[in-house]
């Protein structure tokens, strides 16, 4: 009998470990999201689950505040091999954390891989603006069309793309974009401004599907990428990137890091004016989060 009563007290005092201190308030409930449509205006903080797709509506604007963790289930329904989990938004996004808290898009899972989830997809949407924020473990990152958009102070790693953009005008700045399994910026048709950006180890740093409408890409560190800017198959022009670090300053072993005519004949050209040094500051080298 007084052995019972001893297990009693022990597990109520272990039960008691996990309560609050008095003064403390509990740590809040995630907010879980199934298959769920925003159609007024909404705000998310603390911790978000998504387990299917969340859609925000046109002239709905979706707010991420500061030190919001977003996490997507992976279910595979459609056995793609991908994770369906996605944004949608057909709205506004506006998720600007701050160096001190930034905002996470992240897989759930316990061994996160890319593809865990799908993407942050726009489509004909006025603003989305990405600031301070980690994307990683997805398929395409951000996958946006005939969208207005900037994504700055971002850290895009792990996915199989971190961007897939097509027919939009983008801003791209100080941003780190590392370790994706495929393509690092990924557009066609647009007008993307990319500047003091980090680029290493993609395969792909920068990928020009097809078609551009002059986008001015300069002031970027490129170092460890397969290809640091490879042209798409379909692609004809030419590029004249400016004052872009390319990881050296011997023109042979830039030319060596650029997918372009030189490697196949039927696409267009890189025509690179390099500096010789890095940029000091691009991609917010002074870690904020979980560089590595």
């Amino acid at each position: 009998m007084v052995r019972g009563w001893w297990i009693l007290i022990l597990l109520v005092g272990l039960s008691g470990c996990a309560l609050p201190r008095a003064g403390e308030a509990p740590e809040p409930e995630p907010l879980v999201l199934g298959n769920t449509l925003i159609d007024e205006d909404t705000l998310w903080s603390g911790q978000v689950l998504i387990d299917g797709w969340v859609k925000v509506a046109r002239g709905v604007t979706l707010t991420i505040a500061p030190g919001t963790e977003v996490a997507f289930v992976r279910r595979d329904l459609t056995l793609d091999g991908l994770g369906d989990a996605t944004i949608d938004v057909d709205g506004r996004l506006i998720a600007r954390g701050t160096r001190a808290a930034p905002i996470v898009f992240r897989s759930a899972e316990a061994s996160p891989q890319a593809g865990d989830w799908l993407e942050i997809q726009s489509n004909f949407s006025p603003e989305v603006h990405l600031q301070y924020c980690e994307i990683r473990d997805s398929a395409h990152g951000i996958h946006a069309h005939f969208t207005r958009g900037v994504i700055e102070d971002c850290i895009i790693r792990n996915n199989i793309d971190g961007t897939r953009i097509g027919n939009s005008r983008f801003v791209i700045r100080n941003n780190l974009v590392e370790h994706n399994i495929s393509k690092g910026i990924n557009f066609r048709d647009s007008r993307i401004e990319v500047t003091r950006n980090i680029f290493r180890h993609n395969p792909a740093g920068i990928f020009l599907f097809e078609l551009d409408r002059d986008s001015p890409i300069h002031q970027n560190n490129f170092y460890a990428n397969e290809y640091h800017f490879r042209l798409g198959d379909f692609f004809t022009g030419d590029v004249y990137p400016r004052d872009n670090w390319w990881g050296s300053a011997d023109p042979g072993v830039i030319a060596a890091r650029i997918y372009d005519s030189r490697i196949d004949d039927e696409v267009g050209t890189v025509t690179p004016a390099p500096r010789l040094a890095g940029v000091r500051g691009a991609g917010r080298a002074t870690p904020w989060t979980s560089y590595r």
